[in-house]
């Protein structure tokens, strides 16, 4: 989100993990396995889950702040 910024493209919020989304999974994962509710077995196939969708949610932002600041910097 920031890296948009440094390219005058604006912060970004794309992607399918945003900050709350992150927030509400680990919260609920914690949750879950505070109470003993959660198998250990159920962590490794979440967390990979979570990498993908930061990694698509890094290469959303990336993608849309670089047609931002192109657009920005052809309306100049």
């Amino acid at each position: 989100g920031v890296l948009g910024q440094v390219i005058g493209g604006g912060r970004r919020y794309d992607g399918p993990s945003g900050k709350s989304d992150r927030a509400m999974v680990f919260g609920a994962l914690a949750g879950l396995h505070g109470l003993g509710w959660l198998a250990q077995a159920v962590w490794n196939p979440v967390l990979v889950l979570m990498a993908v969708l930061l990694a698509l949610t890094a290469v959303n932002r990336a993608r849309a702040a670089l047609i931002a600041a192109q657009a920005a910097g052809s309306d100049a």
